[in-house]
């Protein structure tokens, strides 16, 4: 595998939406460099305003694995963007919720 750096910014896609979405446009490409546990990094955007991202990261142990490797690879900023259903009406869709905090069974 080649050595290379990941974006400072990485986007993990749970539900891979829009990771679907910017393949087939043609606005993402796939990162040779990465090689983390079957999981494909593309990289959105041009040099100075790009970011990387990752789909099909479900499982909240999956994706401290792969977190982990995306910050001992140059990432700074990770998000995770996903979808989900509402346990107590907040508000009236549609609408972003920022998580602060986990609670954690398993």
């Amino acid at each position: 595998m080649p050595v290379g750096k990941v974006p400072r910014v990485c986007v993990l896609d749970p539900d891979a939406d829009i990771l679907r979405d910017v393949v087939a446009t043609g606005r993402a490409r796939r990162d040779p460099a990465w090689a983390c546990y079957h999981t494909e990094l593309h990289v959105v955007g041009e040099e100075d305003a790009s970011f990387g991202l990752i789909g099909g990261v479900i499982g909240a142990s999956f994706a401290v694995l792969v977190a982990e490797e995306l910050f001992a690879s140059g990432c700074e900023i990770l998000l995770s963007i996903t979808s989900a259903g509402q346990i107590r009406p907040v508000g009236t869709p549609p609408y972003f919720i920022l998580i602060d905090r986990a609670i954690r069974d398993e």
